[in-house]
C-alpha cells in the first residue's frame, strides 16, 4: 500500500511532504516482519535521525500490507515520559486523523504511566483534611474524582509520596475505592484501546511482576514496540534493583497493623470471612513476623554500612542464614493465611499477597548478602545515617530471554507476539551484536529481522565543520583550560548564534560555567541544566532566545533533545560509564570472566552511542547547519577512539582549532 511514497497517503496530508527513502524502507521491512507468518518475530531497525522512524512503526503496525486495518493490540513504549506525551500529543493524533480519514475508521490510544504518577484515592482520603487547609490547590485538583489524577507538573515531592502509592501498597481488586481509582480507569481504558503508549519504566515493571509473580500491569498485546531501544536495559536496571536500610526494615515490621486493617476493607468478602482471615492472620503470620529477630537485622545493616565505604562493591561475606529462615517462616505463616483464606471461598487476599512478596524479596536479598553471587551488585551508598545498601542483579540479558521466546502453543493464524526494537543508535560499527548481547536476544540465525535506515540529512554538507582537536586529552592537567579555550574559539568563528555545551563531569561543568557566564552574559543568554526548572523549559528558553548558551549534562541533554535550526553542538568528552561503578564493574567482571574485554566489549560501544546521540542534537532538519567539537582526541589517536569516531556519520573532519 502507497503510504510513504511521492503521492501515496502522507502526501495528501502534509504539505509540503517529501519521500525519505529511510522512512519508506523502514516501513516496508517492519510491515513485511510484522504482517507474514513466516518472518521472525523479532524486528532490529535502525533508523538515524531524520528517518521518521515513528511514523514509520506505526503506519506500518496499524495498516497491513493489503491495505486493511490491523485490529491488533499494539503496545509502543520509549525511554521517558517526555517522548511518552510526544507520541500521545503529537504523532498518534496524526496518524489517528490519517486513518480516519482514509478509512472512514477511529483507532483508539491511550498513555498508560506507573502507578506512581497517580493520586491514590485511598491516600487522598487520609490527608484531604490537612490537604483542604494546607494545600486547597492541591485539594482542588482530586476532591470531586473527576480528571486524569495525574501527578501535576509541580508539586512538592515530600506531598506527593503521601497522596501516590506503589505496586507493593495497592490493594488493587480488594481496595474499596478501586471503582473510582485514577490508575485503575486509565487501566481500563488501556484494556479497549488499539495502541497503548508506555514508556521504559513501566514496561519494566510488567516484565519484573510477570515473572515474579505471575501478575501484569498491561493488558495482553500483539506487538510490542521498544522505541529508544538503547534505553532499555538501564529502565531494567533501576527496577530488578532494591535497597536495604534500617528505614526499609522499619517499614515491613510496621505493615503488619495496616495489612490487617486492609482485610476489613475488601470488597465482596463477608464478615465472617473477613473475622476468619484475621484470625488467621492474627494467629498465624503475626508470631512470625514478631518472631524475627528485627534488632539484630538493623544491627547487621548498620555493620554492614559502617564496615563498607560508599560506591565501592562489598567483598565481605555476611552470615544471615539465621534471618533468612525467621523470614521464610513468615513467608510459610503468610501461605497458611492465604490457604485459610481460600478454604472460606475467599480467591486473592492482596494485602496478605503483597505483603509476602516483600518478606520473599527481603530473603532474596539476605540469600545475595551470605552468597555475594557473580551477577548482583552489592555496595553501600550514601552518607552518614542515610547510608543503604543497595543490591542490583546486572545480568539483565538473561532476565529478558524468556520474554523473546515464543509460545510453545499458539491459536491457528496467530502469529505469537511480535517486537520491533529501534532506535537511531541501536548499531554498534554497523551492526546490532552489541544489542543483541546486551538484552539477550537471540543470536541464531532466522531469529531476527534486521534493518539500517539511513538519515535524509547530509552531514557531509549539513556539518559545516567537524572538530578534533588532537592535544585535547581529560587525562592532560590543564584540560580544563583546553575545553574553555576551545569553546571559546568555536564561539569566536562560529555564525551561528546557539551552542549547546556537553559535559560528562559535574565538577568540570561546575568549574567553568562561572568563566563561560563572565566571558558571554553580556552577548548571550547563558541558561545552566538546574533541578529546579524542567527540561522542556529550558530548553523552550533556549529555542526562544536569539543568542543562547546551553551548558549541561551529556546524560541529560545529549539523548531525547529536539532543537531545530542552525547551532554549535561541543562534547567536552567522550562519555564512558564511571570504572568505579558498581554495576558497570559487576558487568565488566562478567564479561572479563567469559573471555572478554570489559573496556572494548563493554566500555566502547557505550561510549560510541552516546557519541552517536550527541552529535545527532546537532542535525535535526534538511535545512539545519552546525559545528560538532569533539574535545577529546582520544577518538583519533587510540584504536578503541577510532571504532568510535567509526559509528559516528560521515563528517568533514578537522583536528585544530
Amino acid at each position: 500500500m502507497n503510504i510513504f511514497s511521492a503521492g501515496g497517503i502522507l502526501d495528501r496530508f502534509l504539505e509540503g511532504y517529501q519521500e525519505r527513502k529511510g522512512q519508506k524502507d523502514m516501513a516496508e521491512m517492519l510491515s513485511y516482519g510484522l504482517h507474514h507468518e513466516g518472518a521472525p518475530r523479532i524486528l532490529l531497525a535502525e533508523g538515524a535521525v531524520g528517518v521518521g522512524k515513528s511514523l514509520a512503526y506505526l503506519f506500518s503496525s496499524l495498516i497491513r500490507p493489503d491495505g486493511t486495518l490491523n485490529k491488533e493490540t499494539i503496545v509502543v513504549s520509549t525511554s521517558s515520559i517526555t517522548l511518552q506525551n510526544q507520541l500521545e500529543q503529537k504523532d498518534l493524533p496524526f496518524v489517528q486523523m490519517v486513518i480516519q480519514n482514509h478509512f472512514g475508521e477511529r483507532i483508539n490510544f491511550v498513555s498508560l504511566k506507573g502507578i506512581t504518577n497517580f493520586c491514590c484515592l485511598r491516600e487522598f482520603e487520609r490527608y484531604k483534611n490537612i490537604l483542604k487547609v494546607d494545600y486547597p490547590e492541591v485539594y482542588e485538583l482530586y476532591a470531586d474524582g473527576t480528571g486524569t489524577g495525574e501527578q501535576p507538573d509541580e508539586i512538592d515531592y515530600e506531598l506527593w509520596q503521601k497522596i501516590t502509592t506503589n505496586h507493593s501498597d495497592c490493594d488493587g481488586q480488594t481496595c474499596k475505592y478501586i471503582d473510582q481509582c485514577y490508575y485503575e480507569r486509565r487501566k481500563e481504558r488501556a484494556r479497549v484501546a488499539d495502541v497503548i503508549i508506555i514508556n521504559h519504566a513501566l514496561l519494566a515493571t510488567d516484565w519484573y511482576l510477570s515473572k515474579k509473580y505471575g501478575a501484569s500491569v498491561l493488558p495482553p498485546y500483539d506487538i510490542l514496540i521498544i522505541d529508544e531501544c538503547h534505553e532499555l536495559e538501564q529502565s531494567i536496571l533501576n527496577f530488578l534493583g532494591g535497597v536495604l536500610s534500617i528505614t526499609s526494615l522499619e517499614r515491613l515490621e510496621a505493615k503488619q497493623s495496616s495489612v490487617f486493617e486492609k482485610i476489613a476493607e475488601m470488597r465482596f468478602v463477608d464478615q465472617d470471612q473477613i473475622d476468619a482471615i484475621q484470625d488467621a492472620f492474627m494467629c498465624s503470620a503475626v508470631p512470625a513476623i514478631q518472631a524475627v529477630d528485627w534488632e539484630g537485622l538493623k544491627k547487621l545493616v548498620e555493620t554492614i554500612t559502617e564496615e563498607n565505604t560508599p560506591g565501592e562493591l562489598i567483598t565481605k561475606y555476611y552470615y544471615t542464614k539465621p534471618w533468612q529462615v525467621q523470614v521464610q517462616n513468615v513467608i510459610a505463616s503468610m501461605e497458611e493465611v492465604l490457604e485459610r483464606a481460600d478454604e472460606k471461598g475467599v480467591l486473592f487476599v492482596t494485602p496478605v499477597s503483597r505483603y509476602k512478596n516483600q518478606f520473599e524479596e527481603l530473603a532474596e536479598k539476605l540469600e545475595w548478602l551470605q552468597e555475594l553471587p557473580n551477577h548482583v551488585a552489592i555496595w553501600v551508598e550514601g552518607q552518614d545515617k542515610n547510608k543503604v545498601i543497595k543490591l542490583t542483579p546486572v545480568n539483565v540479558n538473561e532476565f529478558l530471554e524468556a520474554f523473546w521466546k515464543a509460545p510453545s502453543v499458539t491459536p491457528p493464524g496467530f502469529l505469537g507476539p511480535r517486537f520491533v526494537l529501534t532506535s537511531a543508535t541501536a548499531t554498534v560499527n554497523g551492526t546490532f551484536e552489541y544489542l543483541k548481547e546486551q538484552l539477550g536476544i537471540p543470536t541464531e540465525e532466522g531469529a531476527t529481522l534486521e534493518g539500517v535506515f539511513e538519515s535524509p540529512f547530509n552531514y557531509a554538507e549539513q556539518v559545516t565543520h567537524f572538530f578534533i582537536p588532537e592535544k585535547f586529552n581529560p587525562k592532560n592537567d590543564d584540560f580544563d583550560d583546553q575545553v574553555l579555550y576551545g569553546i571559546k574559539q568555536i564561539l569566536k568563528h562560529s555564525p551561528y548564534e546557539k551552542t549547546l555545551i556537553l559535559f560528562t563531569s559535574y565538577h568540570q561543568m561546575n568549574k567553568l560555567v562561572p568563566q563561560i557566564r563572565l566571558l558571554y552574559s553580556r552577548t548571550h543568554v547563558v541558561l545552566e541544566q538546574n533541578p529546579s526548572m524542567s527540561k522542556e523549559f529550558i530548553l523552550r528558553k533556549f529555542q526562544e532566545s536569539e543568542r543562547a548558551i546551553l551548558v549541561a549534562q551529556a546524560a541529560s541533554f545529549g539523548t531525547g533533545v529536539d532543537i531545530k535550526g542552525n547551532k554549535n553542538i561541543i562534547i567536552t568528552k567522550l562519555s564512558f560509564e564511571v570504572p568505579t561503578d558498581p554495576i558497570f564493574k559487576t558487568k565488566e567482571r562478567l564479561v572479563e570472566e567469559a573471555g572478554g574485554n570489559g573496556f572494548f566489549d563493554l566500555n566502547v560501544p557505550i561510549a560510541a552511542i552516546r557519541a552517536r546521540q550527541q552529535v545527532g542534537r546537532g542535525i535535526r532538519s534538511i535545512e539545519d547547519k552546525a559545528i560538532i567539537a569533539i574535545f577529546d582526541g582520544r577518538i583519533v589517536n587510540s584504536r578503541w577512539g577510532r571504532t568510535i569516531l567509526g559509528s559516528l556519520p560521515r563528517m568533514k573532519l578537522y583536528r585544530t582549532i
